[in-house]
């Protein structure tokens, strides 16, 4: 795998997915950013899960060949927010589940894991599509969304479920 991309690109999608990477994971593997690059698309797909909540995302960039392996969220967030606004330069040692990050800063070999141990995003197959406006989604999302807090040692209670309601 080989790809350049700009660091903005890179920074934001990286931001998006590892949200969905656990803090404390249950499986090693959970800990790591899914990074796909597809040549012939040239495009680079990133993937965060924690086996609940699953989060991918896709942009361009200019991919010199394809591959994928994961990668630590957490190491590779901090390293990729600290680089200039310029183009990143990320290639995958051959042999090795690691890649090299170049930019004008300089060099960082980030060790990964294996991409065939990473659990796939589950795919809906059935279900009802529902169509809503952005105010009303907003307009129910502030009426439960008071009552969740901002307290991330007590997991359960940061989120809220919505259910469809059905308006006359």
């Amino acid at each position: 795998m080989k790809f350049v991309c700009p660091q903005t690109a890179l920074n934001t999608h990286l931001s998006l997915v590892s949200r969905a990477v656990p803090a404390r994971p249950s499986k090693p593997i959970l800990s790591n950013i899914l990074l796909q690059a597809d040549q012939a698309q040239q495009t680079v797909t990133l993937t965060g899960f924690d086996e609940t909540l699953g989060i991918k995302t896709v942009f361009a960039a200019a991919v010199d060949s394809s591959g994928e392996l994961t990668l630590p969220a957490k190491l590779l967030e901090n390293i990729i927010a600290r680089l200039p606004s310029e183009d990143i330069a990320v290639e995958e040692i051959e042999g090795d589940t690691a890649v090299n990050l170049t930019s004008s800063c300089g060099n960082y070999l980030v060790r990964g894991l294996s991409a065939e141990d990473y659990p796939n995003l589950p795919e809906v197959t059935a279900g009802q599509v529902v169509q809503l406006s952005a105010e009303i989604l907003l307009e129910g999302l502030r009426g439960a969304l008071f009552a969740t807090s901002g307290d991330e040692t007590k997991q359960v209670l940061t989120g809220c479920i919505c259910w469809p309601m059905l308006r006359p």
